[in-house]
């Protein structure tokens, strides 16, 4: 069903966004899209009309990646390509600073750590440290998340907090425990420095800013290090190698036993928020939880949130150890091991095992060198080098940048793309719903297209604050008005998709597993326990096809007729988990 406009009272920009907008630089930082660049004039020189059009333009920023490429035959699938984002011109220029500033010390208060410090591209795009190091040695919360393919990413850090690699870039910077700089304090040092300052004027219209600084590193991230070539990916190539024989079995028992209900999409994950715990408790006695182990209760405030993180990618994971956001996970293996226990409540055997962590290893590729080649630190590895070299025929050159428009036309624009801007908020509600809803059937075996449409919302809303200038002013205060309603709705919707997401992820996880245990129990059984075993999978269909209290009640007791003949104990004890979760997270119909 439609969801009707929220009628709340309008709500406040944060107040770093609001110092960036009041300053006319560029806002894009809570739309999980990237920062256009704009040139053509100095900000001292533009018109009342100019500045408010260039905020619009830039708070609304571009579409997210994750929506990936819609036209190849993976799009619906599990498994997705990784899009080719040397399809766009290359801004070499823009490429060079990025890489500079992500290797710049000086952005730290005591010049001793870059963001490649943590993101060392020779190692996968992290430091392979549990807990990474910052200024003064102080030790960090959270494990190094790989900036490998981030870009494609629906949210930033382990708890979302930042919704665009722009806004991450600026978060180490004024982390206490990392950069424990201000950016005030940060922009001034650049400024300082002459070829700092002319980079920037170059490429920017009002040189060296926070937005013009988070966009640059953002730039370098998207385009240096977004995509692969793995044997994985190589699959879906018109000649694609296939797997070893041992990987292909690794990825058909990685769907068969629900991996794939968290990882999937185009990132192989970051595209949902999970919980650690599902099936058995992550912490017990042995392993208390600490302030740093909240995840998505820290931002919201909810108990449901409680130990919520965002899915990390798998692209290249076998390199990119420890795991986990505190880095307690110290082999392949043992990740495997123990999210098969505690997410999916299943003890697998060691081919299993063995196999899975063979299809985790293609999808990396090990021969190559990936991302920036200075890595310093902790590590202090400095190799002689330059930008990785980006495949690309086209080149953007200075004359091409986005210029701005004509200023007697440019008032008519913007007036006709906040107008679309309005549809493109009104149309998100039911946008989302469709996602919601292709989901659930199964016809979108991914998490990508709704998170797209999440922040399509999200980032045209914040789009809504900057109305065109020639706005009267009781226009102008009704456009906020529905503007803090619409972004007030995107918050809602953040919330509502992030449970919807959990329930989706624990409940396909716990069908395929019934099924897959309902397989295992039916190896070498006798006529009697294969009668009831096909019992049992007609009441999980029947039970799927429509939840409620008596098919509920007819699954329950097909599972019981099951143990009651004391066929392998073990894997009837896992039955009974994907039961419980079944039973748990399955929307019933309302009386």
């Amino acid at each position: 069903m439609e969801k009707r406009l929220p009628t709340r009272m309008p709500v406040q920009l944060p107040g770093r966004l609001q110092k960036l907008l009041s300053k006319a630089c560029l806002p894009a930082l809570l739309i999980g899209a990237s920062l256009p660049t704009l040139l053509g004039a100095s900000v001292e020189t533009l018109s009342a009309d100019q500045l408010a059009w260039l905020d619009f333009k830039n708070a609304r920023g571009e579409p997210s990646l994750i929506l990936g490429d819609l036209e190849h035959p993976s799009a619906n699938e599990v498994f997705r390509v990784i899009p080719e984002v040397t399809s766009q011109p290359l801004d070499a220029e823009k490429l060079q600073l990025g890489f500079e500033l992500f290797n710049e010390k000086r952005l730290s208060r005591d010049g001793s750590i870059a963001c490649s410090s943590c993101h060392i591209g020779l190692l996968g795009g992290v430091d392979r440290r549990p807990l990474p190091f910052g200024i003064d040695g102080a030790l960090g919360e959270f494990n190094v998340p790989t900036i490998l393919n981030a870009s494609l990413n629906f949210r930033q850090f382990w708890d979302g907090r930042a919704l665009t690699l722009q806004e991450q870039a600026l978060g180490p910077i004024e982390n206490p425990e990392e950069f424990g700089h201000d950016l005030d304090s940060a922009i001034a040092v650049l400024r300082s420095i002459p070829e700092y300052a002319s980079a920037f004027g170059t490429l920017y219209p009002d040189g060296v800013t926070v937005a013009n600084l988070s966009d640059a590193i953002a730039y370098y991230e998207t385009m240096n290090f977004t995509g692969l070539r793995t044997p994985f990916l190589r699959q879906f190539e018109e000649a694609g190698e296939a797997l070893s024989s041992k990987a292909l079995r690794g990825q058909q028992r990685f769907v068969e036993v629900g991996c794939a209900s968290c990882h999937n999409g185009i990132n192989l994950g970051g595209n949902s928020f999970q919980q650690l715990g599902v099936a058995l408790d992550w912490y017990d006695t042995a392993r208390p939880a600490s302030a740093s182990d909240a995840g998505l209760m820290g931002r919201t405030g909810r108990e449901q949130d409680k130990h919520v993180f965002k899915v990390p990618t798998l692209h290249n994971v076998a390199t990119t150890g420890p795991w986990l956001h505190d880095g307690s996970i110290t082999s392949l293996q043992q990740a495997v091991d123990q999210m098969a226990r505690k997410q999916s409540g299943r003890y697998l055997d060691n081919r299993d095992i063995d196999d899975i962590v063979a299809f985790l290893r293609t999808l990396g590729d090990p021969q190559s060198l990936i991302g920036d080649c200075t890595a310093s630190g902790n590590y202090a590895i400095i190799l002689d080098c330059d930008v990785k070299q980006v495949t690309t025929d086209m080149t953007l050159s200075p004359v091409d940048r986005a210029m701005l428009p004509d200023p007697d036309e440019i008032s008519a624009l913007h007036a006709r793309e906040y107008a679309a801007a309005r549809e493109a908020a009104a149309a998100a509600p039911v946008r989302i719903e469709t996602e919601m809803q292709r989901i659930r059937t199964g016809e979108v075996a991914h998490f990508d297209f709704l998170q797209f449409e999440h922040i399509e919302m999200t980032r045209h809303a914040l789009a809504l604050f900057f109305p065109p200038a020639d706005s009267s002013p009781q226009q102008r205060d009704s456009l906020l008005e529905e503007a803090a309603r619409w972004q007030q709705a995107a918050r809602d919707y953040e919330l509502e998709i992030t449970d919807f997401l959990r329930k989706q992820a624990v409940i396909g996880s716990a069908r395929a597993n019934y099924q897959d245990l309902l397989n295992q129990l039916a190896i070498d059984a006798d006529e009697r326990v294969l009668a009831l075993l096909a019992r049992a999978e007609r009441s999980a269909l029947a039970f799927y096809a429509s939840p409620g209290a008596e098919t509920l009640a007819s699954l329950a007791a097909a599972t019981a007729a099951l143990k009651a003949v004391e066929a392998e104990p073990r894997l009837i004890d896992e039955l009974d988990v994907q039961l419980r979760l079944l039973s748990t997270y399955t929307a019933f119909p309302q009386a």
